[in-house]
């Protein structure tokens, strides 16, 4: 199996499929994913920042995961929205800074994660 470098979600579900076949009750897994509630996890106060920070000039939410899940992720937790689509999602975010300057480029930048690497 190839590493990714993200959790593939989807993917370990649809191989534990594949290894199980008879396990309908997988389905109910992953409806639950497709259909989580990410706003509800989103940081207090998170899309009010956005908005005073959009206000103050442009803001763009950089992330990293799969071309699917991340996407849908982003759009339900309200993200997208209050960045008005400006969403980059890269495999690895730290690797495509170039690509990001390119697309939004800028005399000042300023980088905010929650990712913690050791």
């Amino acid at each position: 199996m190839t590493e990714l470098g993200y959790r593939d979600y989807i993917g370990a579900l649809q191989n534990f499929r594949v290894e199980h076949p008879l396990e309908i009750e997988l389905l109910a897994m992953s409806s639950f994913l497709m259909d989580y509630p990410f706003a509800d996890r989103l940081y207090p106060n998170a899309l009010a920042v956005l908005k005073r920070l959009r206000a103050a000039g442009k803001t763009v939410i950089l992330t990293d995961g799969d071309v699917v899940f991340q996407p849908r992720k982003v759009d339900h937790a309200g993200l997208a929205k209050v960045a008005d689509g400006d969403v980059l999602i890269y495999i690895h975010k730290e690797e495509a800074l170039g690509d990001v300057e390119r697309r939004f480029p800028a005399s000042t930048t300023f980088l905010w994660t929650t990712s913690c690497e050791s």
